[in-house]
């Protein structure tokens, strides 16, 4: 079975046609990734709290938290800068609660723009909340409806450089783009491994982690360089394996103290989708008079709003109406010549 992979998506008006309503929204490009990288996609739109969050990371191979808008300022103590966007702090609770369980559990991670600098936030670090005051350039920021150039220096060491990097040592990447924020202040327990040429952080790994977990400033998903993506889904793939033998394991323990492994079943560990093979037969009938358990059944109705009375429909038990006139009908058809005319 093929990696599980979550993307973390926006949540955002959309239209359809003529109107527009809430939606959860990614660019196809991540889709893409996933799927010609060997990995099955699943979306994650925002609105859960943190042990949905946890619970739902429980679940995945490996996870992509993706590119988009600002990350509040108050998440790391500072102000607004004035050219900082509005936040969205319903995003920014959920991605932070899954990198928080990604993190903890040890699920592989890909943290791809807005993503590098949240990673960076709920390990305690900051944020340039304008780039080009910093570094003196709009190179960063692209065009106004699309994504820019420029190139990114990968260091030698750390997963970055043994992903990218080529046999003569430091590599430059051609990266797609498109941020005004930047990594400040690196939080505790990251390494920056990748930079611009401005000297901008375009990589944090995390130090000592026994799985894959990247963070990157640029968008991959958005260039020709397939690696990080078939990185993350085969170090999730390894997850997989591991979890599948662990699980395996459980199983046959399970079945070989209930008897059920004799009969040569799977049983799902799923309690929501399965039931005990072990299961009793449900109790027989009590004796006597039974309930009536199909031909036609009568069942009074009223329609809301509707008080009962002689307006009252009788309905058969499929929810159509009974056969004859409407009780309202015929009493008006008994009325009296004089009260018609």
């Amino acid at each position: 079975m093929r990696p599980l992979i979550g993307i973390s998506t926006y949540n955002d008006l959309a239209q359809w046609r003529d109107w527009s309503a809430p939606a959860a929204l990614i660019p196809f490009t991540y889709v893409n990734a996933v799927r010609r990288s060997g990995g099955r996609p699943v979306l994650l739109p925002p609105g859960g709290d943190p042990a949905e969050a946890a619970a739902t990371v429980a679940d995945l191979d490996g996870l992509i938290v993706s590119g988009g808008g600002d990350v509040d300022p108050a998440r790391y103590g500072a102000a607004a800068h004035p050219e900082t966007g509005a936040p969205n702090r319903e995003r920014d609770g959920w991605e932070l609660a899954l990198l928080d369980a990604a993190l903890a559990s040890g699920t592989a991670l890909l943290a791809v723009c807005r993503g590098i600098q949240l990673l960076n936030v709920v390990r305690g670090g900051t944020l340039h909340q304008h780039l080009p005051q910093v570094v003196g350039n709009e190179e960063h920021a692209g065009p106004p409806c699309g994504f820019g150039r420029h190139l990114v220096r990968v260091g030698t060491g750390g997963t970055l450089g043994r992903i990218l990097g080529g046999p003569d040592g430091e590599t430059w990447l051609d990266a797609p783009t498109h941020h005004h924020q930047g990594v400040d202040r690196i939080g505790d327990g990251l390494v920056a491994t990748a930079w611009a040429a401005d000297g901008t952080v375009e990589g944090l790994e995390v130090v000592g982690s026994p799985v894959f977990a990247v963070g990157v400033q640029w968008h991959p998903e958005e260039g020709d360089d397939p690696r990080l993506f078939e990185a993350l889904v085969t170090a999730a793939s390894a997850e997989a394996d591991e979890v599948r033998e662990a699980r395996g394991a459980g199983v046959a323990a399970d079945s070989s103290r209930d008897g059920s492994g004799e009969l040569g079943v799977a049983v799902s560990l799923s309690a929501v989708y399965s039931w005990s093979i072990t299961q009793p037969q449900p109790p027989l009938p009590a004796a006597g008079r039974q309930p009536r358990r199909a031909g036609r059944i009568v069942v009074r109705h009223h329609r809301r709003g509707v008080p009962p009375g002689p307006d009252r429909q009788r309905l058969r038990g499929d929810g159509r109406a009974a056969a004859g006139r409407h009780p309202a009908r015929r009493a008006r058809r008994r009325r009296p010549a004089a009260a018609r005319a």
